[in-house]
């Protein structure tokens, strides 16, 4: 899901990752209420994008609390 560039060492999410994620976060937002298990896995794919998202980790705390 990374795509690491050597030469000028950055990291970045692959496109598909990303959409993924975006999708995910929208169909959350759609929805009422949602059970506790759903919010869990958007903050756990959220999770797994920080190695490539410099302030991800900024954003995803009040999602999680």
């Amino acid at each position: 899901g990374y795509v690491l560039n050597s030469v000028d060492m950055t990291v970045h999410m692959a496109t598909e990752k990303m959409e993924f994620v975006i999708t995910e976060c929208q169909r959350l937002l759609r929805k009422g209420p949602v059970p506790i298990q759903e919010v869990a896995h958007v903050v756990g794919l959220m999770v797994s994008c920080f190695p490539a998202v410099k302030h991800g980790p900024l954003f995803y705390r009040q999602l999680e609390n």
